[in-house]
């Protein structure tokens, strides 16, 4: 070996040498510091490892939405020096801040993420700030993803299916069920509409679900206010109707629950189609949402749809028609929609069909999109969006009187939606201002057809009045077509 490569060989190992030194003293200079953060319950909510240099000693308590630092471990302060280096354990200690609304606490096992809308995630749930009768604490359950659109967004919506029958908050009476929804309400920037559409639903003669505005932590992390409500299926108290059980109730004449459904194609085994005048449209095919999916069952509801189809888009009597269907929730459901001009008239929409009985129009969902919150269904002084068999029935006069005359009953209606709008709003403008610090919304639109006064809103309450002042005017031209 040459003396020119000794010289480099030896060169380049004291340069190894002195770098592994270097690094050798770096380390002797920096601290692995570890953070539990626990809450009131004494919960590891969060943990966190932090890397300290002999420049930068200072650890400082984090600062939380939805939470209030209280102390750290035996140390004073919000902030604090270490004294010397190596590795270190710290616990932090945080109080949820309660506000007015109610407070549900989501952990998954192991702190698993939820991405699925099959497949549900084991969680325990726990909800605290409301009466005591109502509060509980540790409940296990599954968590599953819900929706279709609403995915999209940055706020996911939810389902959770108790492990047991429980109920939530006090809603429908304190009835027990096992499966609750939590909608995130990402494109209403008001944060009501689907609360609203279950409030006038509630005003008319059907079963609409009841509802509680909640702020959700998941896994520790706030996630923002969301609407708490149930689940659209048969149950007594929700849909009720009968539910087929082998070997107990007719296996053909049982209940029957069905929704109209853009997203029919997902279950491909569990959907009918109709015809209209010998012609298949996609609004024409319907989920069963029933325990009644037998061949037998499903050739007997299709049959039965059929029927009404033939008489609704044929020259069907009024007493041919009333032998189908219960007119009186079908007035109401056009009323309804003859309100809300909800673009998404054919999807989410439901009728129902009880042992012997005939089908009803009912269970209203799905309001997020509607009250003018889509540039191309903004009219308040004009304008129809009906359910594709609502139409049919509205374009008889004798329907059309029957509509006029309910519409005289609910004069009431008018003033008190207005005065919910408003009561939301005052009542939980912390919560949503909250909501809003986290989600970067406010201000600019998050989905193309958003009508573009959404990018006007500075708060909640701007996307409230924006639905109130819509409201007014819709009802002023209902007068007058429904006089």
């Amino acid at each position: 070996m040459t003396k020119n490569k000794k010289i480099l060989i030896w060169s380049l190992s004291a340069v190894g040498v002195v770098g592994l030194v270097l690094l050798l003293l770096f380390l002797c200079t920096i601290s692995i510091v570890k953070v539990n953060y626990i809450d009131e319950t004494g919960n590891v909510f969060k943990q966190k490892s932090i890397v300290k240099s002999i420049y930068n000693t200072t650890v400082s308590a984090d600062k939380l939405t939805g939470y209030n630092f209280l102390n750290w471990e035996n140390k004073d302060g919000e902030s604090f020096n270490i004294e010397n280096y190596g590795s270190h354990e710290y616990n932090i200690y945080y109080e949820t801040d309660c506000l007015s609304m109610p407070i549900l606490k989501i952990t998954t096992e192991n702190g698993a993420k939820i991405d699925s809308k099959d497949e549900y995630t084991t969680c325990t749930v726990s909800a605290m700030n409301t009466q005591d009768e109502y509060a509980f604490s540790g409940e296990t359950a599954g968590i599953r993803l819900r929706g279709n659109s609403t995915l999209l967004g940055d706020k996911k919506p939810y389902r959770i299916k108790f492990d047991s029958k429980r109920n939530m908050l006090g809603l429908n009476e304190g009835n027990e069920y096992k499966n609750w929804v939590l909608l995130a309400e990402w494109y209403d920037y008001s944060l009501s509409r689907n609360s609203l559409n279950f409030y006038i639903g509630s005003q008319l003669d059907f079963y609409a679900s009841d509802f509680a505005y909640v702020e959700v932590f998941l896994n520790g992390d706030y996630r923002g206010v969301y609407l708490l409500c149930e689940q659209q299926q048969i149950n007594k108290g929700r849909i009720d109707i009968e539910e087929y059980e082998e070997g107990e109730t007719d296996e053909l004449d049982t209940g029957y629950l069905l929704e109209n459904d853009y997203y029919y194609y997902e279950s491909e085994d569990y959907y009918i189609e109709n015809t209209a005048n010998g012609v298949v449209e996609d609004a024409y095919h319907w989920l069963i949402k029933s325990d009644t999916t037998k061949p037998e069952q499903m050739n007997y509801i299709k049959d039965y749809m059929q029927q009404v189809y033939d008489a609704f888009f044929g020259n069907a009597t009024q007493a041919e028609i009333e032998a189908l269907i219960d007119v009186n929730s079908a007035v109401d459901m056009t009323i309804f929609q003859l309100i809300n001009c909800n673009s998404d008239a054919n999807s989410s929409f439901y009728v129902f069909k009880d042992a012997g009985g005939k089908l009803q129009f009912g269970a209203p969902w799905d309001g997020d999109m509607a009250y003018a919150n889509l540039r191309h269904a903004t009219f308040s002084g004009g304008g129809i969006i009906l359910n594709h068999l609502l139409q049919k029935l509205y374009d008889r006069a004798w329907f059309f009187e029957l509509v006029k005359q309910r519409w005289a009953e609910l004069a009431n209606i008018k003033t008190s939606t207005i005065e919910f709008l408003q009561n939301i709003a005052s009542s939980y403008e912390a919560e949503f201002e909250r909501n809003y610090s986290i989600y970067n919304q406010i201000g600019r639109k998050t989905f193309y057809a958003q009508v573009d006064d959404v990018a006007k809103f500075k708060n909640q309450n701007d996307a409230s009045l924006y639905l109130q002042n819509w409201l007014q005017q819709r009802f002023q031209y209902l007068d007058t077509l429904l006089a």
